[in-house]
């Protein structure tokens, strides 16, 4: 993920380069796209084959074997997760801020790498979740990404929802039905979006960012321990 990020980063320049306004603006927007979707998949693959992995060598019982607790296993994975999420997010904030000084904000570059952080653990733990409960890798991956995009894609679908509508039509019910489920969905659109590397505009919404995050990265972890504690090793 370290090497693809700095390949991202340079082409993102290059492709940038060849915008007829705003070549620089365009090259942090190309990055910070890009390098969202690297962490995301990035961590959710390593994390969905190597929990599976896991399981399939008996590595996970080696482990229970021990002094190790359940719970204590599943809070080292995230720590370790989060901790390497961490590292590489600031690594991007970093080398958008050294070239693009000029251009970033340091308090927006700040805030937009917190959110990548709070944004790839949320995926991250999702992950671990699917991964744990299936035991399988490529359905844990296949699930993660319906998550993601559904959650990317809820805030625009519940805008486009009309405040009118007739309840009897075919559109009716798919927004009747629509609407409660966007409850159990966190709005990843809101988060870490590009444009807060370029405006000095005040960023919207941090509030409803920290909330969700609070609320359901802990869930998620939760939702991990129980499952893994009725699991019989």
């Amino acid at each position: 993920m370290f090497v693809c990020i700095v390949i991202a980063f340079f082409l993102s320049v290059f492709i940038g380069s060849t915008a007829a306004f705003e070549p620089r603006e365009m090259a942090i927007v190309y990055f910070a796209g890009v390098a969202r979707i690297i962490l995301v998949y990035g961590f959710a693959i390593f994390n969905a084959f190597f929990i599976t992995k896991m399981f399939q060598t008996k590595e996970i019982e080696t482990f229970l074997a021990g002094p190790v607790r359940r719970k204590d296993l599943i809070f080292g994975l995230m720590c370790g997760n989060i901790t390497l999420i961490a590292v590489l997010s600031f690594f991007c904030v970093f080398l958008t801020k050294i070239i693009f000084f000029d251009i970033v904000p340091f308090s927006h570059a700040l805030i937009w790498s917190m959110n990548i952080i709070a944004e790839v653990t949320l995926v991250t733990c999702a992950t671990c979740f699917f991964a744990l409960m299936l035991e399988n890798a490529t359905l844990a991956i296949i699930i993660t990404t319906i998550f993601y995009i559904t959650s990317r894609l809820m805030g625009f679908v519940i805008s486009a929802i009309e405040l009118q509508f007739s309840p009897k039509s075919f559109m009716g019910i798919v927004e009747m039905l629509i609407v409660p489920v966007s409850v159990f969905f966190p709005r990843l659109d809101l988060f870490s979006q590009s444009t807060w590397l370029i405006y000095n505009d005040a960023i919207p919404n941090l509030l409803l960012i920290l909330c969700q995050s609070l609320v359901y990265i802990p869930l998620i972890i939760t939702a991990c321990v129980i499952d893994f504690n009725k699991k019989s090793l």
